[in-house]
């Protein structure tokens, strides 16, 4: 006997197989959710439907249509307390004194959404009182949607891992190239925690470091939205959580910070942050640990898991190699400003005139550099440069560099020369290379009459300009034989008449409008003048 033909079965069949492919489709989550809410109650008989999935092992609502999302919530969390993370399907009457009942929601049913080896969430079908009890027609074909939704979710958890691990190997690529970009320990550190702050979706995130003097650790870098409070804190070594993680040289993943015993509340307290979950992973040189990375308080209601820590541990790894790095060329860079240094005094030594020119001209140097917004990665050559402006002088006759009296013509032509000679000096040395400009070009003027080259406005490199300017104030505040020592503010007087021809017409004013205003620089010129002690 054939069966007859039902054109509302083919209808709906036809139906389920559009639902189904876009299911299959469907790109993230986000349109998973809005396929679900606008399709499967039709299909289904529903008068109202309400997805949900776990996550951190609590189930969240993320979206429900025929119902207001209010009442969705309600009934959710009755819903939950009533199946738990069953695994089998249900069909349920609503108790009555229940939110279901307000609603007026006569019949639920309930799928689970898993695989066999995780269990992603549920689908909840309601019907109203007034439309009656599903029906098995009703049931099978919710069946086989919730089992194509579950599919469906698998293939997105699945691509979504799959992301989540190319995002962590990129993270780590990006540090990479961080740690090679740069040995500035400041700059470094913080390229290196903003990139990890984005990948591991951290609310904020620090580097705190030993202080072995003050035996405390102190912190380094803060990213975040206390950022500026934190910085100016200093946890006592030993204590809290990342003291616990220096004195043990071990990691730590911890889901809530106030039930751990080891947990610093001060630092809450006066920033104003709430710690919720954390990480925590010891900066490990020679295996003395030097510091601690922390990220804080997984955004969107997530928890850090096993993997964070293991993304963690690794950035911690690489961070500490850097670190490690950056501390010897620290103390290399060091060794060479010392060096150079003792070559400036000897030369500043041979005029007597001229006794720590070097070292204030590199120190006004930079305080301009600082407020005129100088690269900061070219701060140290600057330093370098303002350290060996003069070091030419030891190529000059000491009967012209010690002369009691004003240069003549012949003399001063001599004179000039001390800028050609220290520039092939210091290009002697092959790290010294980019300093070159700056010790040739720290007499060439903005107008163009400078030596020994004659170039003129921007032509002269900006490292120049700057020590240009700081050499000029020094040699105005300090004796010559030809006149005295002028005033600070007939000093500050002269470089503002000179800017535009002489000096930078920008950098200049920078100088003279931040002098007075600046306590560091103030009190190097005061030590010079002698009215504070040094």
């Amino acid at each position: 006997m054939v069966k007859k033909f039902n054109p509302l079965e083919e209808s709906a069949l036809v139906n389920l197989i559009k639902l189904t492919r876009k299911l299959f489709l469907a790109l993230d989550l986000k349109s998973l959710n809005q396929i679900i809410l606008e399709q499967v109650a039709p299909l289904s008989s529903a008068d109202a439907t309400i997805l949900s999935l776990y996550q951190d092992n609590q189930a969240q609502s993320i979206g429900s249509s025929g119902i207001e999302e209010e009442g969705a919530r309600k009934i959710l969390n009755e819903l939950i307390k009533e199946v738990g993370m069953g695994v089998k399907p249900l069909k349920l009457k609503s108790p009555s004194g229940t939110n279901l009942q307000k609603e007026k929601i006569g019949f639920v049913l309930f799928f689970p959404l898993k695989s066999e080896k995780k269990y992603f969430g549920q689908l909840f079908l309601l019907k109203k009182i007034t439309s009656g009890d599903f029906n098995q027609r009703d049931i099978k074909m919710a069946k086989v949607i919730a089992s194509q939704l579950a599919a469906s979710l698998l293939r997105l958890k699945e691509k979504e891992e799959v992301s989540n691990q190319l995002k962590k190997l990129e993270t780590l690529y990006k540090v990479s190239n961080s740690l090679q970009s740069t040995l500035e320990i400041k700059k470094l550190i913080n390229r290196i925690m903003s990139t990890t702050a984005s990948t591991l979706q951290a609310e904020a995130c620090s580097v705190l470091l030993v202080d072995e003097q003050a035996q405390e650790l102190e912190f380094f870098v803060a990213k975040g939205e206390k950022e500026e409070a934190l910085s100016k804190f200093r946890l006592p070594l030993g204590q809290g959580i990342a003291g616990w993680v220096v004195e043990n040289k071990e990691p730590v993943l911890i889901e809530d910070a106030y039930k751990d015993k080891r947990f610093y509340q001060k630092v809450d307290t006066g920033t104003g942050f709430r710690t919720k979950s954390m990480i925590a992973v010891p900066l490990l040189i020679k295996d003395k640990a030097v510091g601690v990375i922390e990220v804080l308080n997984k955004k969107n209601y997530q928890s850090f898991d096993q993997e964070d820590l293991k993304l963690l541990q690794a950035i911690a790894s690489q961070a500490s190699t850097a670190l490690d790095n950056a501390k010897l060329y620290e103390k290399i860079s060091q060794a060479y400003l010392d060096t150079m240094a003792v070559i400036a005094a000897a030369i500043d030594a041979k005029d007597p005139y001229t006794q720590g020119h070097s070292e204030r001209v590199t120190k006004y140097s930079l305080f301009l550099a600082q407020w005129s917004g100088y690269p900061s990665e070219q701060v140290t050559m600057l330093q370098y440069g303002g350290t060996l402006h003069d070091v030419g002088k030891i190529g000059i006759a000491d009967n012209i560099l010690r002369k009691p009296g004003k240069l003549n013509d012949d003399e001063y032509q001599i004179m000039k020369n001390h800028t050609v000679i220290g520039a092939s000096m210091v290009g002697k040395v092959t790290f010294l290379q980019e300093g070159v400009p700056l010790v040739r070009g720290h007499h060439e003027r903005y107008d163009g009459r400078g030596y020994p080259d004659g170039i003129k406005g921007e032509e002269i490199p900006l490292g120049a300009r700057i020590i240009a300017v700081a050499d000029t104030f020094d040699a105005l505040t300090s004796d010559r034989p030809y006149r005295p020592a002028l005033p600070l503010d007939k000093a500050l007087s002269e470089i503002t008449n000179v800017a535009g021809s002489q000096l930078d017409p920008e950098l200049a004013p920078i100088f003279v409008k931040r002098f007075k205003k600046d306590a560091e620089s103030l009190y190097l010129y005061q030590q010079k003048v002698g009215k504070v002690s040094s």
